[in-house]
């Protein structure tokens, strides 16, 4: 019995010594694990990966100004958000759209570049949007109807709308290549007419605008021989077309911008091909204590051209009758019958109302009672140290005791302005050296428009 009792001791001893070596060699195997693991980064690559795919995007979708971002699967649930940043934008916490069900639903704009992650520790590298998709999702031209002057050339003007990096080239047709001409990315007017300009994009948008390419005006030129207008010269829709010429031009300089009453101004004077006929006023329809109320006569005070009678309905009060630019009136002021024009203050109010600015449809002075126009700007003594300070710009009224014009450009050498005075001369644009404008033009003062005007708008010294 005893023998029996030793045998199973020792078998139990056995057991256990062999349970403690099973315990070291899982130590020291574990040790050597760690060991490794420490050496060759394991661990951390493990951690990294896990990481990497929690913030990693799975797909990617778009509908309309939506992106959809679908997030890889977390073995462990944990919350993420997600935003979209473009070149050279760091995320921004306000910014931050917390993911729901895997999904990311994000407004994105159309230069957006990447896409960011992030949860409660980690944050994503940037993960380029062209990874996942490259489309153009929208393409319209800038106007459904583009107008262009004979022998003028312009750029196509086009929005697009992309997400990622995809192919921006484009076919263009012209359904008249006798009217409209397509060199790359310009379009010139040939011949007057109208005709369609389409454009196929790689991703099968198709866009469609009407051209009319027009002689009713002339590119930019200073021409002091230009015929006086002729009465009843354009036809309703010509008169209607030089209207939405005009304010394209002005839109395009900026409404309500030194350069929009600058635009008009130039319109009236350089690109319109007949000049405006002197007409002395009949009255303001603006009440100045000194004159009737009379509105359309010599004093056209609206927007567009004075060229077709259904403008007739817009004049307010007339003293006699309304007439188009061109038409024969009874010049009260006078008393003769002339051609119906501008004078010098009817001039420059028409360019600053059609400009964007309201002053009035007031005069060129003297007066102490009332408003004139030499009011609106700060006035200085012309002077060859003046004009070559730097400091006068196109859109500054220019004048002399009872006159008023415009400065329509202004470079190294020579300004330009326009005016209209006496019946001989009517309303045109003149080119003067400096020397010349101080000793010749017959002008004393520039009034510094800088306070009224306040905004510049797209200005250019020159045309």
């Amino acid at each position: 019995m005893e023998n029996e009792s030793n045998n199973e001791n020792d078998k139990v001893e056995i057991r256990v010594n062999r349970h403690i070596a099973r315990l070291i060699c899982i130590n020291i195997l574990f040790i050597f694990l760690l060991i490794l693991s420490i050496n060759f980064g394991w661990i951390s690559k493990i951690k990294t990966a896990y990481i990497n795919k929690s913030l990693s995007v799975e797909d990617l979708t778009i509908e309309s100004k939506m992106i959809n971002i679908s997030l890889k699967s977390t073995l462990i649930k944990k919350d993420r958000w997600c935003q979209i940043i473009k070149e050279g934008e760091i995320p921004k916490n306000e910014n931050w759209v917390k993911v729901s069900d895997n999904n990311c639903i994000l407004n994105f704009e159309n230069d957006s570049k990447y896409i960011v992650i992030k949860d409660d520790k980690y944050s994503s590298e940037k993960i380029p949007i062209s990874d996942y998709i490259n489309s153009i999702l929208s393409l319209n031209f800038t106007k459904e109807r583009i107008i262009l002057v004979q022998d003028e050339t312009k750029p196509i003007d086009i929005e697009i709308t992309s997400i990622g990096n995809p192919d921006k080239t484009f076919t263009v047709i012209s359904e008249n290549e006798e009217i409209l001409g397509i060199q790359g990315n310009n379009i010139t007017g040939k011949t007057p007419g109208s005709t369609n300009l389409i454009i196929y994009d790689k991703y099968n948008h198709v866009i469609k605008a009407q051209v009319i390419v027009t002689d009713l005006i002339t590119t930019p030129q200073i021409n002091e021989k230009k015929e006086f207008l002729p009465a009843g010269k354009y036809t309703e829709e010509e008169a209607h077309l030089l209207d939405e010429i005009l304010e394209e031009r002005v839109n395009e300089a900026g409404l309500k911008t030194r350069a929009g009453v600058v635009a008009a101004a130039r319109f009236i004077t350089l690109e319109f091909k007949y000049r405006i006929p002197y007409f002395l006023e009949n009255g303001r329809f603006q009440e100045t204590g000194f004159s009737r109320s009379i509105d359309g006569e010599g004093r056209y005070y609206h927007k567009g051209l004075y060229l077709s009678k259904d403008k007739f309905k817009i004049i307010k009060k007339s003293r006699t009758k309304p007439a188009i630019w061109g038409e024969v009136l009874y010049e009260a002021s006078n008393e003769k019958n002339r051609k119906n024009g501008l004078d010098c203050s009817g001039f420059v109010t028409w360019a600053l109302y059609n400009g964007g600015y309201d002053p009035g449809d007031i005069g060129a002075g003297p007066g102490e009672w009332y408003l004139t126009l030499p009011d609106l700007g700060k006035s200085q003594d012309v002077s060859l140290n003046l004009l070559k300070s730097g400091n006068v710009r196109a859109g500054d009224l220019v004048g002399w005791n009872g006159h008023i014009g415009i400065i329509i450009g202004i470079d190294e050498n020579y300004i330009y302005t326009a005016d209209t005075v006496y019946y001989s001369k009517g309303l045109v644009a003149a080119k003067y050296t400096y020397e010349d404008f101080v000793r010749k033009s017959g002008f004393t003062h520039i009034y510094d428009m800088t306070e009224y005007y306040i905004h510049d708008g797209n200005y250019t010294n020159m045309f």
